[in-house]
Parts: structure tokens; C-alpha cells; sequence
């Protein structure tokens, strides 16, 4: 075993893209295998954003010339997955927002014209009624990604852009309706906090994005391998949620 000081261990990024793999997994396992507990999907609710956010964050660091092929082939695997097990066709919008965001954050960084950065946001903003109903969340995760740019790059506007946490909340009790169906805005008041957590959260990874002492060593791997594969792990656990639903109610 190597010593601690010299052996690779997870940063404060690993961390957060650990917590959103396991909110999202509680939200799809609320949303595959048990629907009528809601608050399974109302704690999920924080994992896309802190994807999208971490895409903008991540995105000075050296990028994998495969992600987009993975993410390609793993949409084609998961929508034909949905499509024989009759079980809609929503699955993999984040692997889609990953890639339009990646594809305007690009675009924003190579152009020096202004006009032409607040033609590409306003592109977005204009583009959030348009995506009504086809994508979660309409436009705004092309905006926690560039939230995330700007904590990486521009620390100092970063507070400027509370906004978009604002909307994202409002959003996200529109679209699902927390509290409005049955009347107990419990739901609402859990994820208002849950929001402000991923603010705090946030400010925190801007400040610094150093390792966490920890001793433990399979910690440190475990941490460290499914924040690498995270891509593969979202495929292979839908794949698994899929088969359990179908056979939950005898349809297997």
C-alpha cells in the first residue's frame, strides 16, 4: 500500500460527482421500481444539476477524446432498452445536455466576440420554451454548466449568478409538481433546502479543489473509480433498474 501522502486520493470534485450518482440513482430506483415514494425523486432532483455544473467546472481539465462516443453508444443502448421494455422514451436526457452544453461552453471559450457569447446564452434562454416537455428542465442545465465555467474561471461573478439556482428551484416544482399534487409542501421545503445545500456546496468547490485527507485506502479507490466511470455506471444501473421494474410487476 503506498503512503498516504503519496498515494492519488479524491478531491472535493470527486465527492460531489459521487453524490450525484447516488441521488440519481435514488431518484431512478423511485422512479423504475417504487413511483408512489416521492420523496425518492424529490432527493434525486439535486443529481443533474451538480452533473451539469461539474461539465462547466471540469472543463480546463484534460477531456477524454471518447466521451462523446461512449455517451453516444450508451443513449443508443438505453433508448432501444426503453423502447423493448415499453417503458417510455426520457431516459438519457443528461447524456444529451451533456453534450449541447459541452458544445456551447466550447464555442463561448474559442470566440473572443462578446456578441457573439451573449447570442449563444441568449440562444439558450430563448430555447427554455421551446424544450418544454421534451427535456428536463428545459435550457436551464446549460446554465448550471456555465455557472460551473464561471466558478472555475471567473470566481468573482460567481455570486452574481444566483439567479439560475432561484429558477432551477421554481423550475423544478413546476415540472414535478412537489407539493402541489397532495397538498404536503413538506416535498417543497426539502428540496428548498436541498438547493441551498448544493449552493453552499458549490462555493465550496470554488474556493478550493484540493484532496480530502482520508487514510482509508479502498475508500480512496472506490471514491476515485466510480467518479471516473460514472459514465458506465449510469448505462449499467438504468439497464438493471429496467429488468427489476419488469419483473417487480410480472412482465419478465
Amino acid at each position: 500500500m503506498k503512503p498516504l501522502l503519496q498515494e492519488k486520493r479524491p478531491n472535493f470534485y470527486d465527492y460531489l460527482k459521487v453524490l450525484a450518482i447516488i441521488t440519481m440513482t435514488l431518484d431512478h430506483i423511485g422512479y423504475y421500481l417504487f413511483p408512489e415514494y416521492e420523496w425518492l425523486r424529490v432527493i434525486g432532483r439535486i443529481a443533474f444539476p451538480i452533473f451539469l455544473f461539474l461539465v462547466g467546472f471540469s472543463w480546463s481539465y484534460k477531456r477524454k477524446q471518447n466521451l462523446f462516443g461512449v455517451a453516444v453508444i450508451v443513449q443508443i443502448f438505453l433508448s432501444f432498452s426503453h423502447y423493448y421494455f415499453d417503458y417510455g422514451s426520457g431516459v438519457g436526457n443528461i447524456l444529451l445536455w451533456i453534450c449541447l452544453a459541452r458544445v456551447g461552453l466550447d464555442t463561448i471559450e474559442r470566440t473572443q466576440n462578446r456578441w457573439i457569447r451573449w447570442g449563444i446564452i441568449g440562444l439558450f434562454i430563448g430555447g427554455q420554451f421551446l424544450l418544454q416537455g421534451i427535456l428536463d428542465y428545459e435550457a436551464l442545465p446549460f446554465f448550471f454548466a456555465l455557472r460551473g465555467r464561471i466558478a472555475k474561471k471567473y470566481p468573482q461573478y460567481f455570486a452574481r449568478w444566483n439567479i439560475i439556482l432561484i429558477l432551477t428551484f421554481i423550475r423544478t416544482i413546476k415540472v414535478f409538481n412537489f407539493g402541489f399534487t397532495d397538498g404536503n409542501l413538506e416535498k417543497t421545503q426539502i428540496l428548498f433546502l436541498l438547493f441551498i445545500g448544493l449552493y453552499l456546496l458549490f462555493q465550496e468547490l470554488k474556493k478550493r479543489n484540493t484532496p480530502l485527507l482520508t487514510k482509508y485506502h479502498f475508500f480512496n479507490k472506490g471514491i476515485l473509480f466510480l467518479s471516473k466511470n460514472s459514465l458506465y455506471y449510469y448505462g449499467i444501473h438504468i439497464l438493471i433498474l429496467l429488468w427489476l421494474g419488469r419483473w417487480e410487476y410480472g412482465l419478465i
